[in-house]
């Protein structure tokens, strides 16, 4: 029993070893061979770190593999993703499970739809760390994932946001997921189109159908004031905020509310 129990230990040692040994780091940058974060991508398998080099890339990636890390290779803020969607949707598209992004920033995202994204989250559990998003049409749209998590920290939203035929989209918004948390991340500045009535309007900074809403240690503003609301979550989910400011701005079209409760769609602000 002694020898086949040493036997079972020492081939599930070989599994870790072989597991570990099977993820690579996948270098992106103008001098590497993989020039493009979309090159990554494509050959992307399970486990990968994909470490990309300082540069403005007008790229934009479809990512499938799971268990993958994404990140600048210097500090955060030196790789920008700019002015191009893929499938219609995002920068970013994952569809990967388990993935973490870190130190990138997302730019200028516009798409017919006008839900154009610096990241659509389509698989499980996605992790965003350091990153900024800069005057998209949305920062962040995670689509229904009832058993995933979307965690967001350390990151900057600015000047996001569009209407288009008297309906506006916001910063972040999320579908049915088990889990939202935002942290120690700003969001500033929405952007604002003229309503039915001619006066500004915005969608919400945050919006979200998760089951559970985290908002800890954020700062979020209205800058003009053009939204109803700057958090918006579904009545039928929980939500826990802690160490926030919120500030709304002089136009608002809601003077007494920064947080509404919604039915158990995103609704708009």
């Amino acid at each position: 029993m002694r020898s086949a129990g040493r036997r079972l230990l020492a081939g599930y040692a070989m599994l870790i070893v072989a597991s570990s040994a099977s993820a690579r780091t996948l270098e992106v940058g103008p001098q590497r061979e993989l020039k493009n974060p979309s090159d990554a991508a494509r050959i992307a398998k399970n486990g990968d770190h994909i470490a990309i080099d300082p540069g403005e890339y007008f790229d934009c990636a479809l990512w499938h593999a799971d268990a993958i890390t994404i990140e600048a290779a210097g500090p955060a803020g030196t790789v920008v993703l700019t002015d191009r969607a893929c499938a219609g949707k995002a920068s970013f598209v994952i569809g990967g499970n388990d993935v973490t992004l870190r130190g990138l920033t997302f730019t200028r995202i516009r798409v017919p739809d006008g839900n154009g994204a610096g990241i659509r989250a389509e698989g499980r559990n996605l992790t965003i760390e350091r990153c900024a998003f800069v005057n998209n049409q949305m920062a962040i749209l995670a689509v229904d994932q009832p058993a995933g998590f979307l965690v967001v920290s350390d990151s900057v939203f600015s000047a996001n946001g569009a209407c288009t035929a008297g309906h506006c989209v916001g910063t972040l918004a999320v579908g049915q997921l088990a889990r939202l948390r935002v942290e120690k991340s700003r969001f500033r500045d929405p952007r604002a189109s003229q309503s039915g009535d001619g006066e500004p309007e915005a969608g919400a900074q945050i919006a979200s159908v998760a089951q559970s809403t985290e908002l800890l240690d954020n700062r979020i503003e209205d800058g003009d004031g053009a939204s109803s609301a700057l958090v918006t979550y579904s009545a039928g989910g929980s939500l826990l905020m802690s160490g926030n400011i919120l500030e709304k701005g002089p136009r608002t079209r809601n003077a007494r509310a920064a947080i509404l409760a919604t039915g158990t769609g995103w609704g708009h602000a």
